[in-house]
């Protein structure tokens, strides 16, 4: 993500992306194409957030006995 926003600010991608030329297809796509790195960046970022939070509640119900460990994991994940 940083990375990302390097590019844009100090290496003159956002001078490209607004004013460049539209000449093929890549050229005509630009934003589109320059925008994904950036959510790419945010889905992996929430991907990791996610499956640190399971890990702690999955972890934290397996000390509870077996009987009520899935009632106490679907009642955390619900809310």
């Amino acid at each position: 993500m940083i990375a990302y926003e390097f590019s844009i600010v100090s290496l003159g991608l956002k001078d490209y992306v607004f004013y460049g030329p539209r000449n093929d297809f890549v050229s005509a796509n630009r934003e589109g194409i320059v925008s994904s790195f950036g959510y790419l960046a945010i889905c992996l970022i929430g991907i990791e957030f996610g499956r640190t939070i399971f890990r702690a509640l999955f972890e934290k119900a397996e000390k509870q006995e077996n009987s009520q460990k899935e009632i106490r994991l679907f009642k955390k994940m619900t809310l």
